[in-house]
């Protein structure tokens, strides 16, 4: 299992390679709202088994 940040090539290689791909969206922190907003990261899991 790999866990990484979303790219183009990333996705290009788990098509390729028939990998099971599950992707997070969670938030930065747990603390209130900064003044950019709620700050939030994408997480993308491949493996080559079912996630």
């Amino acid at each position: 299992m790999l866990s990484n940040y979303p790219s183009q090539l990333l996705m290009d290689f788990a098509k390729k390679h028939n990998r099971y791909v599950k992707t997070f969206d969670k938030s930065l922190s747990a603390a209130h709202k900064s003044k950019r907003g709620n700050r939030r990261k994408t997480e993308v899991l491949v493996a080559n088994y079912p996630i």
